[in-house]
């Protein structure tokens, strides 16, 4: 095996060119910076709100999944149940026999 595929096969290399092994920092950094600048023009930080007035933040952070199902209508949804923690197996069992 020469230099080159040693290279191009090590650990090292194969981290440094995929993103997906990455941290999180450095992905979104870019994102970060745009959102500054977004924020900076439109005179607030949380301006995209206003994209989702019926979700909290707009649905960029601090949402509730199951409060944002809630709002849809029934007959769109899936049948859908909310199991707060801690909870034991036979809670979850009778809740989910409440809604067959």
């Amino acid at each position: 095996m020469n230099f080159y595929s040693k290279v191009i096969k090590s650990n090292l290399f194969i981290k440094v060119t995929n993103w997906e092994y990455w941290p999180f920092e450095i992905v979104q950094a870019p994102a970060f910076f745009y959102w500054l600048w977004l924020s900076l023009r439109a005179r607030s930080l949380f301006f995209f709100s206003a994209s989702n007035p019926g979700i909290v933040m707009g649905g960029m952070f601090g949402e509730s999944k199951f409060e944002v199902l809630e709002k849809l209508p029934t007959k769109i949804k899936p049948q859908t149940i909310l199991i707060s923690v801690p909870s034991s197996f036979e809670d979850v069992e009778v809740e989910i026999k409440k809604k067959n």
